[in-house]
């Protein structure tokens, strides 16, 4: 879980990288600034980079990124604003699992391609995020234990 979303420093480092792509699609030009050596394009082969709706694909140790996730949007033609939600809860929990606290978000090649709207797909994204960081133990008695959590900046 999540302890909390807030907007990251811009003199702070990101440790990861949240990209989109769409099944059966290859990776938006905006999103490809980021290849350098062909590591990005050859993990898109892989069987788990699927392209489906909340699929994660992890590239490691690419240019200043300790890590870039790759997050499946589902098919360009079905894809809406709300489906940000999924795509952060997915790179959200993944996130969360490798203790990073430090994350940059690019779609606008995504958001671009599928004439979404983009300020209401940030809003879903950090609404995914938020959600994430929702405590359901806040009103648990004090029997049970608090799960350990991290803080995210995007």
């Amino acid at each position: 879980m999540i302890q909390s979303v807030a907007p990251a420093s811009s003199r702070s480092k990101s440790q990861a990288l949240v990209l989109g792509h769409f099944k059966g699609k290859s990776l938006s030009r905006a999103c490809m600034i980021h290849e350098e050596d062909g590591r990005l394009a050859n993990a898109l082969k892989r069987t788990e980079a699927s392209g489906d709706l909340g699929s994660v694909t992890e590239v490691f140790e690419v240019g200043d990124y300790d890590r870039v996730l790759v997050v499946g949007l589902g098919e360009e033609k079905k894809f809406d604003e709300g489906a940000f939600r999924k795509v952060a809860a997915a790179a959200g929990r993944r996130l969360d699992a490798a203790g990073i606290e430090r994350v940059t978000a690019c779609f606008a090649g995504p958001i671009e391609s599928s004439h979404v709207d983009a300020n209401l797909a940030g809003v879903a994204f950090g609404e995914g995020l938020g959600l994430l960081a929702f405590d359901k133990t806040v009103y648990k008695g004090s029997a049970s234990n608090k799960p350990t959590s991290n803080k995210l900046a995007v």
